[in-house]
């Protein structure tokens, strides 16, 4: 490995460290949380538990990886989320290539260094959700594309993306297009790149035998959360949930920066061009496909954009000419511009994933772990604590039930305080309301905080 590849991924470990300790107590996300839980069932040699009202989606790549972390114990999670960091800088390293192997280095460090300081593409490397690796994967199968690396190379990275989401099927068949217009497909090839759906149908057929499982459960959730999906809302969303991921600022140097890209470079910029048109695509398949349609979803959207922003911002390395030098300077003071709102939605970044959610796991871990474990059904007020009290009490998700502001006449109580103001005990939109039912007679409090409290009748 060379000297500058080796600062390049020395830099990238330190970044990944300086973001896990600027949030060390931050929670992962609730569906993060489903994928260790399902990944500890596979590990004691049970199936896991997919068919959880209102659980996420599995990842089924997530899930294996989940494997080997349930033998961490209680250091699962926080393993989680220092792989899902190192997958952000991954990102960047992988857009870094990219750059590089377009242009020139100086626009790939711009490109990964907008993606890694946009803060809410740190808020999901937080909560460990899959979109950050799957996006990693599909920008180094890019990059491995671009270095004229193997094919298969780089359809088995979109494969291996292709497990954590959808929208790198897309970009696998679009690849294979692409080699059998050049005649270089074969049959290995064209396997390599329908093996993200299959080995994603498959997963699903053996573990709850409907091979579309992913697709039917995760419509019945867009359902009962009453989400927008359809081609309309995904024309309007498509935009606003960029501008959410990246910032005004990054979407307009990108747009300038596709213009110079196309001037500058047309052999090589179409590539990329059709990489944002086949993700943006690819969101719209979502959306007819009765799905809900989150911004995270456009990660890898977001990721080929930054590199159009790095493009604009450095128009005078791109495109050689005076006016293209007037245009870079004018997208890097537009992007230097925008800095300090990403502070500050950093800094609300940070208050939302470090919340009193670390108050719910002491008790989960500590307190109340035998009650959790051993005196069923266990109620909650709303299904957001489930996966966190499963995972941290070494328990199934089964054990628990929904109850509202109607707990079970015996059993456990989980429940927030007055003055808690946990993610995990409800509120938000488009999400479960908060709920403090009151505590039926019976009930002994087993432990509580100033957050929580668990009450129990055996």
């Amino acid at each position: 490995m060379s000297t500058g590849r080796l600062i390049a991924v020395a830099a990238a470990v330190v970044v990944a460290a300086l973001l896990y300790a600027l949030a060390a107590d931050a929670r992962l996300g609730y569906d993060t949380a489903y994928q260790l839980v399902w990944g500890r069932e596979l590990l004691d040699g049970d199936l896991p538990s997919y068919e959880i009202r209102l659980a996420p989606t599995p990842h089924p790549l997530q899930v294996l990886i989940a494997v080997p972390l349930a033998l961490l114990g209680q250091g699962a999670d926080e393993a989680m989320r220092a792989l899902s960091l190192l997958s952000l800088v991954a990102l960047g390293l992988g857009l870094l290539r990219i750059g590089t192997l377009l242009f020139a280095w100086p626009v790939g460090a711009l490109a990964a260094a907008v993606v890694v300081t946009r803060p809410h593409l740190i808020e999901l490397a937080y909560l460990g959700d899959a979109d950050i690796p799957a996006a990693a994967l599909m920008a180094w199968a890019g990059a491995v594309a671009l270095g004229r690396g193997r094919p298969a190379a780089v359809l088995g990275l979109l494969a291996l993306a292709g497990l954590l989401r959808p929208e790198a099927w897309l970009l696998s068949l679009a690849f294979l297009a692409w080699l059998a217009y050049r005649r270089e497909a074969s049959a290995a090839v064209a396997a390599l790149a329908v093996a993200g759906p299959v080995l994603w149908g498959l997963s699903d057929l053996a573990v709850t035998g409907d091979l579309l499982w992913s697709l039917h459960h995760t419509r019945t959730g867009t359902e009962l959360l009453d989400r927008e999906t359809g081609a309309v809302a995904a024309v309007e969303q498509l935009p606003r949930h960029l501008n959410f991921l990246l910032g005004t600022p990054e979407l307009v140097v990108g747009a300038l920066g596709l213009v110079a890209g196309v001037l500058a470079a047309r052999a090589r910029i179409w590539g990329l061009a059709a990489v944002i048109v086949l993700l943006g695509s690819a969101f719209l398949v979502l959306a007819l496909a009765g799905l809900s349609l989150q911004p995270r979803y456009l990660t890898p959207l977001a990721a080929a954009i930054a590199v159009c922003a790095a493009i604009g911002g450095l128009g005078w390395i791109v495109v050689r000419s005076r006016s293209w030098r007037a245009a870079g300077i004018a997208g890097l003071v537009l992007l230097a511009a925008g800095l300090p709102f990403d502070v500050a939605d950093l800094r609300d970044v940070r208050d939302r994933v470090v919340d009193d959610g670390r108050a719910l796991e002491e008790l989960a871990r500590g307190d109340a772990r035998a009650t959790l474990r051993g005196c069923g059904p266990v109620a909650v007020p709303t299904v957001r604590p489930i996966p966190y009290l499963a995972l941290w009490a070494d328990t199934a998700p089964a054990r628990f039930v929904e109850a509202g502001a109607a707990p079970p006449a015996a059993g456990t109580l989980v429940t927030p305080t007055e003055t808690g103001e946990s993610w995990a005990g409800g509120g938000g939109d488009g999400q479960p309301p908060r709920v403090i039912p009151p505590v039926p007679p019976g009930y002994a409090e087993v432990a509580a905080n100033a957050d929580w409290r668990v009450y129990a009748t055996c």
